[in-house]
């Protein structure tokens, strides 16, 4: 029995029209989600949780239930947080799915490193060139995928990803581009009624080509909670976009010094009404789900 998350396509009509049909559902329960900002730490009690790691200006997210693992991005390399210590604080020791959302540093900057100490049993990325810069370090991570005999696939739009009763639902990017922010895996993660949107450093180009791909093919953009899209800076997170989303929380992963340049972000956020936690000033931010409640606090800053 292969224990790796399956991945299939959104082919036919009818299983596209159910998934309208599971959503809509979902849709109305939504609603009656409680979000709660917790002033206790949150963790081991939690049956879903999901931790946005204190890395500065760059992406590490945990998504964590009682049985499986699936981390997104790696930070970078000389981030202040290890991610394999916070890994190892959390029980962790095997991770199912493993995304990096695209070849920049500040993304897959401790990957080798994760790679060589835990059990991956899947590696997913999109298609992008690799510049010059980080072909060195890119050639590491595919030589410890292949020594690891891990197996990789290439994500894009319509890609379906099953653990149990975590669904990643693929939503960008819709194509190949130039600019390697906007080749950012994009991804939708739905626990129950309750749903997560990874955006990468994807910008303006690749939001609108998403937004129309969603209604192109009757699939939901909707989420309860977004982590805002290359770390808070205007070249993203466009009010089309947010109108689109419409979270009710979003998380921003920046630094102290690079904190002014999400301005205009966290306007158009607050304009929106849309409660906002960045991980400069407020640590690592946890999110706990149990059963139609959310939690949302800091931990391990």
């Amino acid at each position: 029995m292969n224990n790796w998350p399956k991945i299939f396509k959104f082919k036919n009509i009818f299983f596209a029209f159910l998934c309208v049909v599971l959503l809509s559902c979902s849709l109305a329960r939504f609603c009656q989600t409680n979000f709660n900002l917790a002033s206790e730490n949150l963790g081991s009690e939690c049956e879903f949780s999901v931790y946005f790691f204190d890395v500065g200006k760059a992406d590490c997210a945990l998504i964590k239930s009682k049985n499986h693992a699936v981390l997104i991005d790696a930070a970078d390399k000389n981030s202040k947080q290890s991610i394999k210590d916070n890994l190892r604080k959390l029980g962790i020791k095997t991770i199912d799915l493993f995304v990096l959302t695209h070849p920049h540093s500040d993304h897959y900057g401790q990957t080798v490193d994760i790679l060589k100490n835990f059990k991956v049993k899947c590696f997913a990325t999109s298609k992008s060139r690799i510049e010059t810069s980080v072909k060195r370090d890119y050639k590491k991570i595919m030589k410890e995928l292949k020594k690891n005999k891990i197996n990789k696939k290439l994500v894009k739009s319509g890609d379906l990803i099953e653990i149990d009763d975590i669904k990643i639902q693929i939503l960008g990017p819709t194509k190949e581009y130039f600019n390697i922010n906007n080749n950012s895996v994009v991804s939708r993660i739905i626990y129950k009624e309750h749903s997560f949107l990874f955006t990468g450093d994807a910008e303006k180009e690749s939001e609108k080509d998403i937004i129309e791909w969603c209604k192109k093919n009757n699939q939901e953009l909707k989420s309860n909670i977004i982590k805002i899209g290359h770390h808070g800076s205007n070249t993203s997170t466009s009010w089309n976009f947010l109108s689109s989303v419409k979270p009710k929380f979003a998380i921003i992963s920046t630094s102290e010094d690079k904190f002014k340049l999400t301005k205009k972000v966290r306007s158009r956020l607050k304009e929106a009404n849309v409660k906002t936690i960045s991980t400069n000033s407020s640590g690592t931010a946890v999110i706990c789900v149990n059963k139609d409640e959310i939690k949302i606090n800091n931990l391990l800053s």
